[in-house]
């Protein structure tokens, strides 16, 4: 995993969020790091977001910003949250943690 620059800022941590009316969509991304003695973590996260900027910047406060910025968008993901939370309230966060030693 690459060290993060202190000066550097991710696009989408300076753009504005859209305007509170706009109507917000479930985002949903995994994202991931693995770390020699200490093992694979992946954490899967949905919510809802007016854009993708703002699901980035929630998802980086539950793990850091490089991983919030390597995180890769999830069709299948939330497709199911949709499908099972449908019209209510989402934030789902899961940690997967494998050792492999």
């Amino acid at each position: 995993m690459r060290l993060r620059a202190e000066q550097e800022v991710f696009p989408w941590e300076r753009e504005e969020d859209l305007p509170l009316d706009a109507p917000p969509s479930i985002w949903a991304a995994r994202t991931g790091h693995f770390a020699t003695g200490e093992g694979l973590t992946t954490y899967y996260y949905a919510t809802y977001a007016r854009s993708e900027a703002e699901f980035r910047r929630k998802l980086a406060r539950r793990v850091d910003a490089t991983l919030a910025n390597s995180a890769q968008l999830s069709d299948y993901l939330r497709a199911w949250v949709e499908k099972r939370w449908r019209g209510g309230a989402v934030s789902l966060f899961v940690e997967h943690h494998v050792n492999y030693s």
